[in-house]
């Protein structure tokens, strides 16, 4: 007998990753065509430069490939320069039943993508003292529900605000 392809059968992986691939590289060449200044892009488990003064890191599915991500999110903020901006494409956490599912197959995601796909990439870089200035949240176009939630988001360290000519 002979053994068609799952996908020749209709049945689709829900753990499928190609059409997020696709997605990712092209944004990650769009990134590198437009951003102005030094650029550190650093994808999924390739952990990119470990010193520089870089004006943009983007991290494409870097946070959601380490099982620490406050501290790789520090590290990547240690390779921006002062004024440097850092630009996340990652899943993130959705809301509502979608965030419940998310939270239930969360191990088995990681196992079956690499991918921690039950973080709110937003608040971690808020909790490491990050402004996020942008963020706009939109579905890859995949079969699986829990892998459809992901971010940009844009970021830049806290800047003190002068008080001066103000009476304290």
């Amino acid at each position: 007998m002979v053994s068609l392809p799952a996908a020749a059968r209709g049945v689709i992986d829900p753990w499928a990753t190609g059409p997020i691939d696709e997605q990712l590289s092209l944004r990650g060449r769009i990134f590198r065509g437009t951003l102005d200044g030094a650029v550190l892009v650093v994808a999924g488990a390739d952990g990119g430069a470990d010193d520089g003064a870089y004006d943009h890191v983007v991290s494409i599915a870097r946070l959601a490939s380490v099982d620490d991500p406050a501290a790789e999110i520090d590290r990547l903020v240690a390779l921006l320069a002062e004024d440097g901006w850092l630009t996340v494409v990652e899943p993130s956490l959705g809301v509502g039943a979608t965030a419940m599912a998310q939270r239930r197959a969360a191990t088995v995601a990681h196992e079956r993508t690499g991918w921690w796909i039950d973080r709110d990439v937003p608040a971690d870089l808020r909790a490491r003292g990050l402004v996020v200035t942008d963020l706009e949240r939109f579905p890859m176009p995949v079969s699986s529900p829990v892998l459809r939630p992901w971010v940009v988001a844009r970021a830049r360290r806290r800047r003190p605000v002068p008080f001066e000519g103000v009476a304290r």
